[in-house]
This record gives structure tokens, sequence and C-alpha cells, in this order.
């Protein structure tokens, strides 16, 4: 749990319980002023910000997932419940936060999505994923004048293999030919967005 309040200057935490300590993995005072805020994901830091801003104008608790980076460059994702602590006359003093370590859940949910958009067999994008892939790059207008391209791999005579050999041998094979498939065509692994801009 912490206690935040907007001094005008950006968001700062007054007060960090022992729990918030172990789920960030720093001493809780070194989560006081902007400290708590160091320790999220840069990629999530605009995010959390602009949530913040919304619960003071909320009557409602409100809550946001987002990743924190322990010290040793470990990332573990949480949960954030917000509410907004107001004066007699109704204006937003403080918000009170509570944090929940999520980490396991989301890894849960990674998993369902890689089942459901990674080939089982040779762990490549299926179809379904290289479609969004493909129409995503080709909706996003570039910016390096650089052209896009689909490379359309076929592997010679592989009915042959699977009708004469059966259906092992023929899992031998894809697999064998997408270790073959050069890393530079998957930057990032899987999720790499097809004809990515640079």
């Amino acid at each position: 749990v912490a206690i935040l309040e907007d001094h005008g200057a950006g968001w700062e935490v007054l007060e960090a319980n022992a729990g918030l300590s172990t789920i960030v993995g720093r001493p809780t005072e070194s989560l006081a002023g902007p400290g708590l805020f160091r320790s999220l994901n840069g990629d999530d830091t605009d995010a959390v910000q602009a949530w913040l801003g919304q619960l003071q104008d909320s009557a409602q608790p409100l809550s946001i997932e987002a990743r924190i980076v322990r010290p040793d460059g470990e990332q573990s994702w949480v949960k954030l419940v917000g509410s907004t602590i107001r004066d007699g006359g109704g204006e937003a003093m403080q918000v009170l936060v509570q944090v929940e370590d999520v980490h396991e859940r989301r890894q849960a949910q990674d998993q369902i999505r890689d089942y459901s958009f990674v080939d089982a067999l040779t762990k490549l994008p299926n179809r379904l994923l290289a479609l969004d892939r493909i129409t995503q790059a080709l909706a996003r207008p570039t910016r390096t004048g650089h052209s896009r391209a689909v490379m359309y791999v076929d592997l010679g005579h592989f009915k042959g293999v699977t009708d004469s050999l059966g259906p092992p041998p023929g899992d031998d094979v894809l697999q064998s030919g997408a270790a073959r498939l050069p890393p530079a065509a998957r930057p990032a692994g899987p999720w790499a967005p097809v004809g990515r801009d640079g």
C-alpha cells in the first residue's frame, strides 16, 4: 500500500508499507518521493501517470496493470488499485494505492496467447498472427521510406516425405526448416511485428 500526493511538479509517495517494499524488492524508504516511479518499466510510466490523473476525477476506485523492475533487473507485473482521498469539500487530496503482485496470472495469460498464435511444432507465428502483423505493417505509414516485403518459403517435395515416410519424419523436416530460418527474420521472437520500420 502507498499514499501518493500530487505536488504540482508530479506525483510523489508520502508513505509506503513493508508489503509494497517486498513486491518491488527495494527498501521502504527508497520508495518515498518519486522513488516508486523509478521502479516502473519506462514503457508503463506515462500510462500510470495518466491513470493517477483520472483518479482525481473519479468517484470510484480505478485499476491498472504495469510492470515494475526489481534491482536485479527482473520485471514483474503488478495491479494498482487506486482510491482518491478527498477533503470535506470534495477536493482530491491524496490517492491510496493498493499494489498486488499479478505476475503469475500474466504469465499464464501470455502462455495461453502463445498457444493461440504460435505453432506448437515449429514455435513460429501461425497464420493468424502472421496475417495480423502483415495487416498492421501495411496500415502503418512508413517513416523511413523503406519498402516492405513478405517472403514466402516453401519446403520442396515435403508432401513426398510425409506420404512415403509418415508424419513423424515430416514433423522433423518442419522443425529443422524452422530452425534454419535466419535469426534476422525474427529480431524479437515470434511477436516481432512483420514489416517493422527501420
